[in-house]
């Protein structure tokens, strides 16, 4: 079978098992349980009324009253507890799920996460779709045109030092597993990054498999090229679609595909001296530090020299957005 039929057929496996064995949601159930009794409490406090409404005689009204009373401190008293129990589960995980600790004290903070209205041209825009379409529109205009110049470049046909495949093992894929936030939410293939650190050992060798057929054909899946994006608001004017940052949710498999094939080509480069001496960014071992280091030494020795020095800072706006990767 080829690697499209590969990798439905993972995924239909993987559904099979998670349905057969997630557990439920145990903080939902907890949750629920806590709706519940609010609500007998809230039904008590209203007959309870009710009832303290109709009585004639002051002793009755004073019973219930009491009644009441006693009923609104139960489910203030719940209600408190409810929160302690949330506070504590969120600290107790914030170690190793700090989204959901910050998640919750954004919520405590009552922070604004709507969208819009926008405003085009005088005009409020509340819905919801016309909203992704402005969206949609801002986004892709911040993207470069296509280029139509065709790469001048001349390469050699046989080079002895040409990287003509990517050769890896469930080893590899294990690696690029590790390196994987095991916060990181689900892409739109609706694999959290947390259940392939759980099951690595088990699922390295079918994703081995797939990724090597992938290379092979020269495929790769539909699912694995989606992405779920979030506008996130930037600050100012929030009537503004250009204020909204896209941040992309993208699948975790494709994820560790991509860390298997750029460690294998870095390390190319790198053993046949094909990166620039002066490249430091995402080269391993190098950094801002060490570029800053190289460009002081730089300075220092020219002014020994008495020589006269200019530096230039270049920041290239949206520069991976305006990136024209048809050329790359």
């Amino acid at each position: 079978e080829d690697m499209l039929q590969g990798n439905k057929k993972f995924e239909d496996i993987i559904t099979d098992i998670a349905i057969e064995n997630a557990p439920k949601n145990v903080n939902r159930e907890i949750l629920q349980e806590y709706q519940k009794k609010e609500k007998k409490l809230l039904n008590r406090i209203k007959m309870l009324k009710r009832g303290k409404h109709r009585a004639y005689s002051k002793e009755k009204k004073r019973t219930l009253e009491n009644k009441i009373l006693e009923s609104e401190q139960k489910l203030l008293e719940s209600r408190r507890k409810e929160k302690l129990e949330n506070e504590k589960r969120c600290i107790d995980c914030m170690k190793e799920n700090p989204r959901m600790f910050y998640s919750f004290v954004n919520q405590q903070r009552n922070r604004r996460n709507e969208i819009g209205p926008f405003k085009i041209d005088g005009e409020l825009i509340y819905n919801g779709n016309e909203i992704c379409e402005k969206l949609k529109l801002e986004y892709s205009s911040q993207m470069s045109k296509k280029s139509n110049t065709e790469n001048s470049i001349q390469f050699e046909e046989n080079n002895e030092d040409d990287l003509t495949d990517i050769v890896f093992d469930k080893k590899n894929i294990e690696d690029a597993i590790d390196e994987l936030n095991e916060n990181s939410s689900a892409g739109p293939d609706g694999l959290p990054s947390i259940f392939l650190k759980k099951t690595k050992k088990t699922i390295s060798k079918p994703l081995a498999m797939l990724l090597r057929k992938s290379i092979d054909e020269g495929k790769i899946p539909d699912i694995f090229k989606l992405e779920y994006i979030t506008p996130i608001h930037k600050g100012g004017s929030r009537q503004k679609p250009e204020q909204y940052r896209p941040v992309s949710l993208t699948s975790q498999i494709m994820k560790v595909f991509e860390r298997v094939i750029k460690q294998k080509i870095m390390k190319h480069l790198i053993l046949n001296h094909k990166l620039n001496k002066g490249q430091h960014g995402f080269v391993p071992g190098r950094s801002t530090q060490t570029q800053l280091l190289a460009h002081y030494n730089d300075i220092y020795e020219t002014l020994m020299e008495g020589k006269r020095l200019d530096t230039v800072f270049l920041d290239f706006a949206k520069a991976f957005d305006k990136a024209d990767f048809s050329i790359l």
